[in-house]
């Protein structure tokens, strides 16, 4: 059942979609937890959803609809999440290269030209990330 998008994470969207809507999932958190405990990276949601988790760190995941430039941007990078002056910053390490690069700057290497994400990833900065993500099927959520 979709309902209105809140852009926090704690929903995906798809094409199959409507537009500024989502389906709500159960407690991101915990499924984070889960995967960092067992050493899981990526998961299917499950269901028809042909959405992916994917855990960045401790603190950090994402949501993703397989499009073929999220597809893309996942056989290029692997999300990890570095303390950057203290604070947390999500970053792609390129499986070819051995750099890093922001969400942005990774986007854009796969042909999604991306433009004003934030390279902060508080409360409110990922919401405002997720609004500009929103239209591509991607999403980042906050663990603890």
């Amino acid at each position: 059942m979709t309902s209105p998008q809140t852009l926090n994470g704690d929903m995906y969207s798809s094409p199959d979609i409507p537009a500024g809507h989502g389906v709500l999932l159960s407690d991101m958190n915990t499924r984070l937890q889960t995967m960092r405990q067992n050493g899981i990276y990526a998961e299917e949601l499950g269901g028809d959803s042909e959405v992916l988790v994917f855990s960045a760190g401790d603190t950090m995941g994402l949501l993703l609809y397989r499009s073929f430039v999220l597809q893309k941007l996942t056989s290029m990078f692997v999300f990890r999440v570095s303390t950057i002056n203290g604070a947390q910053k999500l970053r792609l390490v390129s499986r070819n290269l051995m750099t890093t690069f922001t969400l942005e700057q990774g986007l854009r290497a796969v042909g999604q030209p991306t433009t004003g994400l934030t390279d902060n990833y508080d409360s409110a900065s990922v919401i405002a990330n997720n609004a500009i993500l929103a239209p591509i099927y991607l999403q980042v959520f906050l663990g603890t």
